[in-house]
């Protein structure tokens, strides 16, 4: 059976599932080179006014601040708080 690649989710499923900022690795591979997987971490605060919400995850233009690569992953994630190093309690 093939493998089925799965459909990225919208910034406003994100955010409904308590998401909120884009984590993004470059996925640029350089000739003979072994990439630049340079990370960071946008909150969707940040993210400009023209991206809509229902924009999928993988439709914003993002460009790898490190090497220039257009080639970048974005998966949604929750915010870590930097002095603690821990996610934030979950609210029921």
């Amino acid at each position: 059976m093939p493998k089925r690649r799965g459909v990225k989710i919208t910034i406003a499923q994100a955010k409904a599932q308590g998401h909120s900022e884009l984590i993004c690795y470059c996925a640029s591979t350089p000739i003979g080179g072994a990439g630049c997987w340079h990370s960071a971490r946008i909150a969707f605060a940040d993210l400009p006014h023209r991206i809509s919400d229902a924009a999928r995850l993988d439709e914003i233009p993002l460009r790898c601040s490190q090497c220039g690569s257009r080639k970048v992953d974005a998966r949604s994630g929750v915010a870590i708080d930097r002095t603690t190093r821990h996610r934030p309690e979950p609210k029921f």
